[in-house]
């Protein structure tokens, strides 16, 4: 799988499932050790388990999963984990279409409000 080969309607919208995904993902984690910060290992293993976390698809949408995991692992890859939890501790959340229209550009851009929305890759 590839970027090119995934629609780039479909991007957006795994890119958004995903960001809310992390940071439900880093907030149950966080939530569990209210006591003490998160260790390195401890937040890559929370963002690790949300890639790996079955899509919501309904069964028999196998690609839409496999679309998903790569490219939650592709954005992994791309932004870091050390970003991401940086995005989570300065928001309490990871925005998503901070995330996704800003920092990896998978989603379109508003450029005003009289405007429609225009791809900016």
């Amino acid at each position: 799988l590839s970027l090119r080969k995934i629609p780039q309607e479909r991007r957006c919208t795994h890119c958004k499932a995903i960001a809310t995904s992390w940071a439900q993902s880093l907030a149950a984690k966080v939530a569990s050790l209210p006591t003490r910060k998160l260790r390195e290992g401890e937040y890559m293993e929370a963002l690790e388990t949300a890639c790996e976390e079955k899509s919501k698809a309904p069964s028999g949408e196998d690609i839409l999963q496999r679309e998903r995991l790569w490219l939650c692992k592709y954005l992994l890859e791309t932004i870091g984990e050390e970003e991401v939890w940086s995005s989570f501790l300065k928001f309490k959340d990871i925005p998503p279409d901070h995330l996704c229209s800003s920092e990896v550009r998978l989603c379109p851009k508003r450029q005003s409000r009289n405007q429609k929305d225009v791809f900016q890759p």
